[in-house]
């Protein structure tokens, strides 16, 4: 979900402006601020998990975990995986 404000913004000045809690990060952690070293957050005064809540989903783990289920579910499966109405 972030690729194209990467692409598009990549010093973020989006998410600077309308999460100013953001505005002290290096542009390589403002779109996953969760990722930057404890000490970049501290220096940024904004700790995710204490100044800002942590990530609730993880896309990574979401985006393979659904490519497996499609997988199954259009041609991946041996056999069906639904035979009720």
């Amino acid at each position: 979900p972030i690729s194209f404000a990467k692409k598009y913004d990549p010093e973020g000045n989006y998410i600077r402006h309308y999460l100013p809690q953001f505005s002290r990060f290096p542009k390589q952690y403002i779109y996953e601020p969760w990722k930057a070293s404890l000490a970049i957050q501290r220096e940024a005064q904004c700790v995710i998990g204490k100044d800002y809540p942590l990530p609730i989903v993880d896309h990574e783990h979401a985006k393979n975990h659904n490519l497996e289920r499609m997988k199954l579910a259009y041609g991946g499966s041996p056999a069906p995986l639904f035979t009720g109405a």
